[in-house]
């Protein structure tokens, strides 16, 4: 070896000195034998306290008590209000009141025949009755079925092809406007079945 590589590994080396060879080793982690036992105490898990330690304990133990009012007050509070004030000539007449709505309401859920029926056995409990059901009798509203067969007409019109060079009477036309002239049709008898049931000439014409 050369005199310069002697030089070089006498700067590399690092002198320690004997006190300081341990201090420069980190400490070692204590494994499961060198930790100390665990004291059986009951720190963890407290016990429940026992009776004589309630006893003693200042905490009340006995239920609370509760707040007893006389049966008069006691039944002025839980009345409503709205009852107390109301006279028994009202509280009547609210009552009838109450029952005729929930008659009108009950008709409104009937069906045709159903009305008609208890029409039927009104009239024949009462000869009046049939008299003032026949004098408030209104005509039949056909409104509702113009409305209907304008609509149905209106699709007539629309099925018609838009562009055709030949006759609007042809197979192809008629094919075409076929279905919504049976729908029509049928909705017009119907109607008009209707009114020759109820014998109602006026409004059939």
């Amino acid at each position: 070896t050369s005199p310069d590589e002697e030089v070089v590994r006498r700067r590399g080396r690092r002198i320690i000195s004997p006190g300081n060879q341990f201090a420069l080793t980190p400490p070692r982690t204590p494994t499961k034998r060198q930790l100390p036992p665990k004291s059986s105490s009951s720190t963890e898990h407290p016990q429940t306290p026992s009776k004589a330690q309630l006893s003693l304990s200042p905490v009340r133990s006995s239920p609370r008590k509760r707040l007893l009012l006389p049966a008069e007050i006691s039944d002025a509070i839980g009345a409503s209000p709205s009852k107390k004030l109301v006279s028994p000539v009202k509280r009547l007449r609210l009552q009838s009141r109450d029952a005729e709505a929930e008659t009108e309401v009950a008709l409104t859920g009937l069906t045709k025949a159903q009305l008609v029926t208890l029409l039927k056995d009104t009239m024949g409990r009462s000869p009046d009755a049939k008299q003032v059901i026949h004098e408030l009798l209104p005509k039949p509203d056909l409104a509702h079925s113009v409305q209907k067969l304008e609509k149905l007409l209106h699709q007539i019109y629309r099925a018609f092809p838009q562009k055709h060079w030949g006759n609007s009477r042809d197979a192809f036309c008629f094919r075409r406007v076929q279905i919504p002239i049976e729908t029509f049709k049928r909705k017009c008898l119907e109607r008009a079945q209707q009114l020759c049931q109820a014998e109602q000439w006026c409004s059939l014409l």
